[in-house]
């Protein structure tokens, strides 16, 4: 009997103990080694084993609930702080969404989507990792996706941090006819989604521009799928600084331009210099042979959105 009253006085007051030092993290202090174990009459290695299983049972509420809390030491205050949120993991309706908004792009090869999807549900609070798995499984083993190389999406990384520092790109690409042909000194502006995948959008800031009578310089749009090579050139256009709120302003109207909800086809007819032109600037458009030299580009947009575009 007087040793399982001791053991439990001695498991007691390791609970009690344990749970002054959380509150004490939870409350935003610092938890000093030397000092938590003077006040409780424990050795220093107690209190770093306390503190150790503090660390478990974060582990486990991150997992289980979300939350996510982390106790590290504070070199500046010599002790133990604790920090974190209680929005450190996906719910499942935030992994849901995303892994659904993910297969419907279908712009992904297969296994970079099942790398991503693996890695989403790792970070989904594990109550509902299971019922995430299971209301997509099927769509997954069913997507298709497109044909991308391995390391296609930090390319691409490398392509957006480009247009962010208004690099210069070199491409060559292959147009609808299956030609090569190299565009330097292209000033890259962003890349987006459009019907046909990932596009990259900009203009080019030497020889010839892409100009329409009574429509002025539009942008240059490549499909990724077309891309052969790219090259990101050491250098910024020297009117970068210049034009940077130029160029914001069109990515944020190419932005309203593509996100326009109602249908609307345009049709256009021009030389055939200029219908090449139009294919390049808009990756969904069709040409049409019609008569002396003349062709018919038609364009699909959403909304008012190309009217605006072309400056009608």
């Amino acid at each position: 009997m007087g040793n399982q009253k001791s053991k439990k006085d001695k498991n007691d007051r390791r609970i009690k103990r344990i749970m002054e030092i959380f509150t004490k993290l939870r409350c935003g202090l610092v938890i000093r080694k030397a000092e938590e174990a003077e006040r409780n009459k424990v050795s220093e290695k107690t209190i770093q084993r306390d503190i150790k299983i503090i660390r478990e049972c974060l582990d486990v509420v991150a997992l289980q609930e979300g939350i996510y809390y982390s106790i590290d030491i504070d070199n500046a205050k010599k002790g133990y702080h604790m920090h974190g949120t209680d929005e450190g993991l996906f719910s499942g309706g935030e992994a849901f969404v995303i892994s659904k908004t993910l297969l419907a792009g279908n712009v992904l090869s297969k296994a970079c989507v099942e790398q991503i999807f693996g890695k989403l549900l790792r970070f989904c609070v594990e109550r509902e990792r299971e019922k995430v798995k299971k209301s997509l499984q099927n769509e997954l083993y069913y997507y298709i996706g497109a044909q991308t190389k391995e390391g296609f999406e930090e390319r691409l990384w490398e392509l957006a941090q480009a247009a962010q520092a208004r690099k210069l790109v070199e491409i060559d690409y292959l147009d609808e006819k299956g030609a090569s042909k190299t565009v330097r000194d292209f000033r890259l502006v962003d890349v987006v989604i459009s019907g046909n995948g990932f596009c990259l959008v900009g203009f080019r800031t030497k020889g010839e521009r892409r100009l329409l009578p009574g429509v002025g310089e539009i942008p240059l749009i490549f499909r990724i799928d077309r891309i052969v090579r790219w090259q990101i050139l050491g250098e910024e256009s020297s009117s970068a600084k210049k034009e940077r709120l130029d160029f914001e302003d069109f990515k944020q109207k190419f932005q309203d331009f593509l996100e326009k909800r109602l249908p609307e086809t345009m049709e256009l007819r021009c030389s055939e210099a200029d219908a090449q032109c139009l294919l390049e600037s808009f990756p969904e458009a069709e040409m049409v042979p019609a008569e002396d030299g003349i062709y018919i580009v038609y364009i699909k947009s959403g909304g008012n959105g190309l009217d605006w575009w072309l400056g009608r």
